[in-house]
């Protein structure tokens, strides 16, 4: 084998001095990236240690902002409950102001004055539903005081007589409330006041006259109209369930869609009046004087009309389901025998010929006897003028 030739001394030293550094390099090269590797994490952690410096500096100044709101929103809070208890305490002021003025004139001997204070009232009523209690009793008092009571000479003229130019009479129409407006104007604002703001208020006008009054609309549930004079009044769809009505004139009244459920109206008169669509549901009707009334559509059902005139009426629209009819007065009354059938009936009841032979009523009226007869009814052979509490 060939011997290669050696190199000379300074040749070798060279390639050992370049191995060596070639060496070094490889070894720089493999801990650079453990070096990079630190730096990127050291470069991480730095970045991690400042944002949560800057959050929680944040934090800290968040909470001084939201404390320093807070104190301002508590500072506001307290100004507005301040002025609102100003303005409270100013409205206040102004309604009791208004309310000692009004009721001052009503004491006034000038009717325009007096009016003036009465609207006043009804506006009061309307702007501070709180007072409505007070205001109506006050208006109540009013109406009772100064209105004509019910007298034995009833009932109500409907119309005065006036000498004309040719030396006769002539006979014009009465309109009560032209000479008392102020009574009419009270029981108007009372009429329409809100019941929900009562608070156990109830209309009292027993023994009041208010001819021909306007009280369309009228609240009065549980309303006190005892011997009231209503002749001609308008009551055309007025509440009145549960009034009461005994013994009160109301011919000729206007009673269109008026609710008189559960109402009590012992002996009521109700002659020619408008009934149409009117509901006395429940209500007791016991003796009441319902004859020649225009009946359309009326709710009659468990109502009690115990000795009550229906004569000539006409009922074939009308709901008489569960009615009482024992003692009823049904002379010339256009109704028929189905609609009777689902009603209380007695040998009592005085009914249309055509009807009092039907087999289906005579039952029905023999089968009410056996229930007075055994004590269900305690006004067997009572006088139907008698059924009053």
């Amino acid at each position: 084998m060939t011997r290669l030739p050696r190199l000379p001394r300074p040749a070798r030293r060279a390639r050992s001095a370049a191995t060596a550094r070639a060496r070094r390099q490889a070894a720089a090269a493999a801990r650079r990236p453990d070096r990079l590797r630190r730096l990127e994490v050291l470069g991480a952690l730095i970045a991690s240690v400042v944002a949560a410096v800057v959050a929680a500096g944040s934090l800290v100044y968040t909470q001084q902002s939201n404390e320093q709101v807070r104190e301002e929103l508590a500072i506001n809070r307290d100004q507005l409950d301040l002025s609102r208890d100003e303005l409270a305490a100013t409205r206040e002021g102004q309604i009791t102001d208004r309310y000692t003025a009004a009721v001052t004139n009503l004491g006034d001997d000038t009717i325009d004055v007096r009016l003036g204070g009465i609207y006043a009232l009804q506006r009061i009523m309307t702007d501070s539903p709180r007072d409505q209690r007070t205001i109506a009793n006050v208006l109540n008092t009013y109406i009772r005081t100064h209105a004509e009571r019910r007298t034995d000479n009833e009932p109500e003229p409907e119309t005065d007589r006036l000498v004309d130019e040719s030396g006769g009479f002539t006979e014009i129409e009465r309109d009560p409330s032209t000479e008392a407006p102020d009574v009419y104007a009270a029981t108007t604002a009372l009429a329409q006041r809100n019941p929900a703001h009562d608070n156990g208020f109830l209309p009292d006008l027993n023994m009041i006259r208010l001819p021909y009054a306007d009280l369309s609309a009228a609240a009065f549930p549980g309303a006190m109209l005892d011997y009231a004079v209503l002749t001609g009044a308008d009551l055309t769809r007025a509440d009145l369930t549960g009034a009461s009505l005994s013994d009160a004139i109301l011919d000729q009244a206007k009673l269109t869609g008026t609710d008189l459920s559960g109402a009590l109206l012992f002996n009521a008169d109700l002659r020619d009046a408008d009934l149409i669509d009117i509901t006395f549901s429940g209500a007791t009707l016991i003796g009441a004087d319902l004859s020649d009334a225009s009946i359309d559509n009326a709710d009659l059902s468990g109502a009690d009309l115990r000795g009550a005139d229906l004569s000539d009426t006409d009922l074939t629209t009308t709901d008489l389901t569960g009615a009482n009819l024992s003692y009823a007065d049904l002379t010339g009354t256009t109704v028929t025998a189905e609609q009777l059938l689902d009603s209380y009936l007695t040998s009592a009841t005085v009914l249309p010929s055509a009807i009092a032979t039907d087999p289906r009523i005579q039952d029905l009226m023999a089968e009410g006897d056996q229930h007075e007869q055994h004590g269900t009814s305690d006004f067997t052979g009572a006088d139907p003028t008698s059924l009053h509490p």
